[in-house]
């Protein structure tokens, strides 16, 4: 049985999704999945143009909370990378870029289980 999330609006109601909708959501845990690997960061830049471009599809449907947990941990990543490539000026930055890529791996692996259960995430703005 497929589990939906709380709707923002309590009224509203949750529409079902199409089997493009689930193959467009699955392509983006791909792209993200490929971007776990060293130098294939940039597949994961391409996954997130895809799904911040796409997002509107996916309001109101079982596949919103994946959207919105991929583009924050994208931008959470992101930030972190950057941040650990300016400390590797103080010898720091191995530190923060490792975090950050273990971060980016749990995310990644927490959504796509969820996802290929059919189940929203319960809380896409938490950090983990």
């Amino acid at each position: 049985m497929t589990e939906f999330p709380t709707p923002k609006n309590p009224t509203a109601t949750v529409k079902p999704a199409s089997e493009q909708t689930r193959k467009v959501v699955n392509l983006i845990y791909i792209l993200f999945a490929l971007g776990m690997f060293i130098l294939s960061f940039p597949f994961a830049v391409i996954g997130a143009i895809l799904a911040y471009h796409r997002r509107e599809e996916f309001v109101g449907t079982v596949y919103e909370s994946h959207i919105e947990w991929l583009l924050r941990t994208f931008v959470f990543t992101a930030g972190a990378l950057a941040f650990g490539i300016i400390m590797i000026a103080v010898k720091v930055g191995s530190f923060f870029i490792i975090v950050a890529a273990a971060y980016f791996i749990y995310r990644v692996l927490k959504g796509f289980l969820l996802f290929n259960e059919d189940k929203a995430i319960d809380k896409p703005r938490e950090l983990y």
